[in-house]
């Protein structure tokens, strides 16, 4: 049995929670870790809580095991304080590591700032592997100028994890050095969350029109004044003789709230303005369970404007045999193969975004074939199952590598000394 050390600056608390937004990164984390459960690993989740706090362990499932860890503070915190924070971090999960038996054979930082803290860990000898992808992207330089010594972090890493093309392209860019370490291990879903409901259900259950043309969106935090590009879409498709056309905006978070009240106000205003008023509706408060649902009932999802397009909306959508339309920029447009599960296009023309959508309106044997292209790249390439296999894979390369390094050196340190 290999023990594994997967180590992350965030709370798994949130995990626990049924808005899907907020806990993004933990879940990816969990699912992975309880994937490598069910492999025949034993694997240590490590995690930062407050100074002046016991030790908590938290068991999730055979073979996973959390240890959240006092340190000084969680994350967020100051940008400033955080390395200082993971080196402290660092410091408590060595000194846990110590007393477990068997001993750990590989650490896993989950992300750059965890890498410092694991950067601690491994000064024992231990092989290291990296994730960056919450941090490579658009923020990259931030992170690698806060943390101050990303070298030595990039450096000590044997494996460099990356969730796409792009994220793995910048940080090559910026680091040539690492291009040969880099490896794609892209999000994953869990099947079960994008279990099959017949539309019609889905449609009665949310009170939405039978027989509408249904385009979904969904916002990271609440509806804002980027998503006049889908209201003049809508507006345009009503002008072109499909009046049947409904749009439904949905956040993660509560788009109720005081501080979203006045954004929506401007938006449905922008909308009467158009003329579509009575075919748009918003919500918020998007719940884990729920969400298939939302999916399961729409003909096709918009991931435009591009800073609402995360990469785990898209493969939701993907799961649930939805055709996708997205920018041709932003990470989540690599997981858009064009004109076979969606298409990708300049997020700043409404005229070509209504061109397509009504395209598909029209071609229900064409949402049919690109439904069951999603399917075949989400599951194929993005179910847990199959990441948790990838990962496994990794960890066994890096682990062969070191047992066969080793022998090796032990002779080449005999013949030298005799």
């Amino acid at each position: 049995m290999r023990r594994i050390a997967l180590i992350t600056e965030h709370s798994l608390r949130c995990v626990q929670q049924a808005a899907i937004d907020t806990c993004d990164s933990g879940a990816q984390l969990l699912q992975l870790a309880l994937q490598l459960g069910r492999r025949g690993y034993q694997v240590d989740l490590y995690t930062p809580q407050r100074a002046g706090q016991e030790l908590a362990q938290r068991q999730w499932a055979p073979g996973v095991c959390e240890y959240a860890l006092p340190c000084g503070g969680v994350h967020p915190v100051d940008p400033r304080r955080l390395p200082s924070l993971m080196r402290e971090f660092g410091a408590a999960v060595r000194s846990h590591m110590r007393h477990a038996m068997p001993q750990h054979a590989l650490i896993h930082a989950a992300s750059l700032p965890a890498g410092l803290a694991a950067s601690v860990v491994a000064e024992s000898g231990l092989p290291m592997l990296l994730s960056v992808q919450t941090a490579v992207a658009p923020g990259a330089e931030r992170w690698l100028r806060l943390l101050r010594t990303p070298a030595s972090v990039l450096t000590r890493a044997e494996r460099i994890l990356v969730s796409n093309g792009d994220e793995l392209a910048t940080l090559a860019a910026t680091h040539p050095a690492t291009l040969r370490k880099i490896e794609v291990l892209p999000p994953g879903f869990d099947p079960q969350d994008f279990r099959n409901i017949d539309v019609g259900v889905a449609r009665a259950r949310l009170r939405w029109q039978a027989d509408a043309y249904t385009i979904l969106h969904f916002c990271p935090y609440a509806p804002h004044e980027g998503l006049e590009l889908l209201l003049r879409a809508l507006a345009e498709l009503h002008r072109e003789g499909l009046p049947q056309a409904r749009l439904q905006v949905y956040s993660h978070s509560d788009a109720g709230s005081d501080d979203t009240a006045p954004v929506q106000r401007r938006l449905r205003a922008m909308a009467r303005a158009f003329g579509v008023e009575d075919a748009v509706q918003f919500g918020g408060g998007l719940r884990r369970r729920a969400v298939r649902y939302y999916y399961h009932g729409a003909d096709v999802y918009v991931a435009l404007p591009c800073e609402d397009a995360r990469s785990l909306d898209v493969l939701g959508a993907l799961a649930c045999g939805l055709p996708v339309i997205g920018s041709t920029r932003g990470g989540a447009h690599n997981l858009i193969v064009k004109g076979v599960n969606g298409y990708r296009l300049d997020e700043h023309d409404p005229y070509k975004l209504a061109r397509r959508l009504k395209w598909l309106a029209e071609h229900p044997a064409l949402r049919v074939s690109m439904a069951e292209a999603a399917r075949r790249k989400a599951y194929g390439e993005h179910a847990w199952r199959v990441l948790g296999a990838r990962l496994a894979g990794l960890y066994e390369q890096v682990l062969r590598g070191r047992e066969t390094a080793q022998p090796r050196s032990r002779r080449r340190a005999a013949e030298l000394s005799s």
